[in-house]
């Protein structure tokens, strides 16, 4: 595999900044398209990150990015410094919410406000999910769409500021057959709460084996859509080498194994270790060459921070999805059922369907007609998000998640 020279450098200013270090002017003098590498950084959402290992030579001759990367870093601390707040009015107010990612994940950067989240995530308990729902309508919180009364997560926006969080009572859909058992590794997730100490204060979470686990499975369910970007492989390396004594080697790969995700995570800490040199005494299981990892490392640099580089690579999560629901089901895939999605894959983008969803056929139509008269030459994009598709399904079969 052969990267492009925009990869090339941003993977050596990352590799830099996560030892919160520079290069050398010498190393980017060659740079030909700045535009290029800091569009790159910023689908990755790390774009501060990259800014932050360039030296000050090189930063003089490309201001806006710097501007730029500042703007971000103290977004995000004000934001970071309005969840803590929030955070500690839920434990006072007798909740019990565990952090997952986000500012849990950015604790064990060089500096973590580089590392921005566009939002923070919470998983409370089954019994305390509508008392917390209440409390974050008492604190000026308002939820982005309809409250279901069974809704397996719900964001929440603050009125007049820039918080955002989404409240989980699930961490992965039940009813979703690709990935819907994965809920059942977090039982009990609250009666193990640990406690991780951050910039602005000391906030709960998964132990370090639990929520390793988490982010492999988070960034796994992304694999399974349209993909994840190179920020989930930093969060994971730097992880699993913080914690990695506190971590079941052997349970970790029985868990993976047991959901087709062990190959898979694998690669992702091979990338970590031959590209951004994150290094950790491994397993013989965990224990990858670079080729094998190359075709995950291209599908994430491609990807963007969630698969979101392109609209073509977000409709192509129908035909990986359906993929993997055959495969799990045993029934053949199909094209139709790449396009009349179930009720739970169209919910996200039509939460009418959680209230009424005899709906259904109507959300098929309405889906349709909005993405063939939104987008120019809808016919070949429609077969380019199949041929990303069917590509893909093929990076599911290398790495042993179908058959």
């Amino acid at each position: 595999m052969s990267l492009a020279q925009n990869e090339q450098k941003f993977l050596q200013l990352l590799r830099a900044a996560l030892r919160n270090q520079k290069v050398e002017p010498a190393d980017v003098t060659d740079v030909a398209d700045w535009d290029g590498l800091f569009s790159m950084a910023a689908e990755h959402k790390l774009l501060p990150m990259t800014v932050s290992a360039l030296p000050g030579e090189i930063l003089a001759g490309i201001p806006r990015a710097k501007q730029t990367a500042i703007r971000q870093v103290v977004l995000q601390t004000v934001q970071s410094k309005a969840f803590i707040t929030l955070y500690n009015g839920l434990r006072s107010a007798g909740f019990h919410p565990l952090v997952v990612k986000g500012i849990v994940c950015r604790s064990i950067y060089p500096q973590g406000d580089e590392r921005p989240s566009g939002d923070e995530d919470l998983y409370v308990p089954d019994e305390e999910f509508d008392g917390c729902c209440e409390f974050l309508r008492d604190y000026g919180m308002e939820p982005t769409a309809d409250v279901a009364p069974d809704a397996h997560e719900i964001g929440w926006q603050k009125r007049g500021g820039s918080l955002y969080i989404e409240l989980h009572r699930r961490l992965f859909s039940p009813d979703s057959i690709a990935y819907g058992d994965l809920e059942a590794f977090f039982d009990c997730a609250a009666e193990k709460a640990a406690a991780y100490p951050t910039q602005y204060g000391t906030v709960y979470s998964l132990p370090p084996h639990d929520h390793l686990l988490y982010l492999l499975l988070h960034a796994y369910k992304h694999f399974l859509h349209s993909g994840f970007g190179i920020r989930q492989v930093c969060d994971i390396g730097l992880w699993a080498q913080r914690y990695h004594t506190q971590i079941d080697w052997e349970r970790l790969t029985q868990q993976l194994r047991s959901c087709g995700a062990q190959q898979y995570a694998a690669a992702v800490l091979g990338i970590a270790a031959h590209e951004l040199q994150i290094h950790m005494e491994l397993p013989a299981d965990w224990q990858t060459t670079r080729e094998f990892c190359e075709p995950l490392l291209e599908d994430v640099l491609t990807s963007g921070v969630y698969g979101n580089s392109d609209s073509e690579r977000l409709h192509s999560s129908t035909v990986t999805l359906n993929a993997v629901a055959a495969d799990r089901t045993g029934k053949r895939s199909s094209i139709w059922d790449s396009v009349f999605l179930k009720r739970v894959d169209m919910e996200n983008k039509y939460p009418y369907l959680r209230r009424f969803p005899f709906l259904l056929p109507v959300a098929w139509i309405q889906r349709i007609v909005h993405y063939l008269t939104k987008k120019r030459n809808a016919r070949s994009r429609i077969s380019s998000s199949i041929t990303i598709g069917n590509d893909r399904v093929k990076l599911l079969k290398l790495y042993g998640i179908i058959k």
